[in-house]
């Protein structure tokens, strides 16, 4: 059954009275004693229907038919009581008369809800000063979660703002916002903004909203909420406030609670605030000596900093790496930079002194791990700060199966891994190809580069692995490309050229050994000799017939920085 949505069929004759708040006519049908306490669909009584629509009249007629404790806390099918429903759509008088004639006022409904915290919620001053001079309890959860009126206050305010931003920005009062997790039905914004279609007055009408529960929250504090309550996770009323970047109510809250309260899992209001990226709350809450050194994280490795730079707020990395005095992190910053693709951050903190750690047992170097993820743009940052690549990048690329950012490491001269080690491991790749791409041409997003890179071939020749699942036409490439001092692998299919290598391939692995790193990109290209001179020297009759059509400088080499959309496609 419906409990939000109310069946005409359902509900008695007293009860439509009541809704449509016909006096005249509710006076007639109590005067016939007809019952007051038939509920409709909802489990709402007539007194709840007088109470949802603000009909005060009718509201007396009802408790004078029935003044008995039973009727007046009577609750719907979710526990919402006649002075819950007024209390949350704002009606004081009704509130008034359920008060004065013995309502309870610190009853709940099934989600552990008070009148007074739906009040909160509301937003409404009268209602909330109401019940408070009623003698309604502003201690202690008033929710299932374990939020206080303070929680509330706190929230409701990060709801308003978060109109009125939509509306300056938007300039329409009819879109609907959803923020990390927040989502305003229409009913609600028509009611933030009073039912208006002007963005002027919609704009004045969610300005005083939100002034309404700045002021609820100073209300609360004179009536002795207590600012340090935690609910079920731990959260404070002022973390609450910088988790959504309320930051009137975060300077309310500061002088009465502690700013280095932690939650269950160790966050901050510090640490919220920066990696929600409110500037205006980190500095609040930096101004009022909360320290961007403490750890917030389980590992205790975890900062405000390293939360901002996995986030990739620059200026809040900024801020905090100016207020540090030292850099003694367990995790290495530059590591959550890298980790959320920042390049901006990571810049940041390179210009600030920042350089990366060796690895460890439980952190990677940054570097390192920009490879592993397939961050070309940080790369080209740590480059552009002088740390130099590797042949273990190459590694780490060709393992985590990357291809572009191997090309693109390549292309910006990472020195060959002339090892056997790396031959074992272009074998265990050689598997994957196989399997992920059987069209060969396909194959050329690291084997061609390697070899065209000046990659020796006799590690691979005298690597019995990569013999063994390397496919047939790879291995006649690669025997092409060596000096043919090598013996020559069994599996070469017949046909194969197995003669010594000629004067004219002799001479061109010199050149090419000569050349070296500018065997990368188009240098080769641009030597002044006969184009026939270039194409012998980059191999090309041989790549063509290997993989069936001419192969691009573009689709050997990476040499500009790869988009998201590229790294995706790494990932597939």
């Amino acid at each position: 059954m419906n409990f939000s949505a109310s069946y005409q069929d359902s509900a008695s004759s007293v009860a439509l009275a009541a809704r449509s708040g016909n006096a005249r006519f509710l006076r007639k049908l109590l005067r016939a004693q007809r019952p007051v306490d038939v509920c409709d669909n909802r489990g709402w009584r007539p007194l709840h229907e007088a109470a949802a629509a603000g009909h005060t009249a009718c509201l007396k007629q009802l408790i004078l038919a029935d003044p008995s404790q039973t009727a007046l806390d009577a609750s719907s099918h979710e526990g919402f009581t006649a002075l819950h429903i007024a209390a949350q759509n704002g009606h004081v008088a009704c509130v008034s008369e359920l008060i004065r004639a013995g309502a309870n006022l610190n009853c709940t409904n099934l989600q552990d809800e008070t009148p007074l915290f739906l009040a909160v919620e509301q937003g409404s001053n009268d209602v909330v000063q109401t019940l408070i001079a009623g003698g309604a309890s502003v201690h202690g959860a008033q929710h299932w979660t374990g939020w206080t009126l303070l929680h509330q206050a706190a929230w409701k305010s990060f709801t308003y703002w978060l109109v009125l931003q939509m509306t300056h920005r938007t300039g329409n009062t009819c879109s609907r916002p959803a923020t990390d997790g927040v989502a305003l039905s229409i009913e609600e914004r028509r009611h933030l903004l009073g039912g208006s279609s002007s963005s002027e007055s919609s704009t004045s009408g969610i300005t005083a909203s939100l002034d309404d529960h700045i002021n609820l929250l100073n209300l609360l504090l004179r009536h002795g909420c207590y600012p340090e309550a935690r609910d079920e996770c731990g959260l404070t009323p002022l973390f609450v406030s910088a988790q959504y970047g309320q930051v009137r109510c975060l300077r309310r809250l500061i002088p009465q609670a502690n700013i280095a309260s932690q939650t269950n899992d160790g966050a901050t209001p510090l640490f919220i605030a920066a990696q929600e990226g409110h500037e205006d709350c980190v500095r609040e809450l930096l101004l009022a000596g909360a320290s961007s050194m403490q750890a917030c994280d389980a590992l205790n490795c975890h900062t405000p900093l390293h939360a901002a730079a996995e986030r990739g707020h620059v200026r809040l990395v900024a801020l905090l790496v100016s207020t540090i005095t030292s850099s003694h992190f367990l995790m290495d910053p530059l590591v959550s930079a890298v980790k959320g693709g920042h390049p901006d951050c990571l810049d940041v903190l390179l210009k600030n002194g920042y350089r990366p750690r060796p690895c460890c047992h439980e952190f990677p170097n940054a570097m390192k791990y920009a490879v592993q993820l397939g961050h070309c743009r940080c790369i080209s940052v740590f480059m552009a700060h002088g740390m130099r690549l590797t042949a273990y990048h190459l590694e780490v690329a060709l393992l985590f199966d990357h291809p572009k950012t191997f090309r693109f490491l390549l292309f910006h001269n990472a020195p060959l891994p002339h090892c056997r080690d790396f031959a074992t491991a272009c074998s265990l790749l050689a598997q994957r190809e196989t399997r992920l791409y059987p069209d060969l041409s396909k194959r050329i997003q690291w084997f061609l580069p390697l070899l065209c890179a000046g990659y020796d071939p006799k590690y691979l020749l005298e690597n019995s692995q990569w013999l063994n699942n390397a496919e047939l036409k790879d291995l006649v490439l690669i025997w092409k490309f060596s000096d043919r001092r090598t013996e020559p692998p069994n599996r070469l299919p017949p046909g194969t050229d197995l003669s010594l290598a000629s004067l004219a391939h002799l001479s061109r692995l010199a050149v090419r050994c000569a050349v070296g790193l500018r065997l990368r990109g188009s240098w080769v290209c641009h030597l002044p000799v006969p184009p026939l001179l270039h194409s012998l020297l980059l191999f090309h009759a041989e790549i063509e017939s290997h993989s069936g059509r001419i192969v691009s400088d573009s689709e050997l080499w990476e040499n500009e920085d790869i988009s998201d959309s590229d790294l995706e496609e790494d990932d597939d």
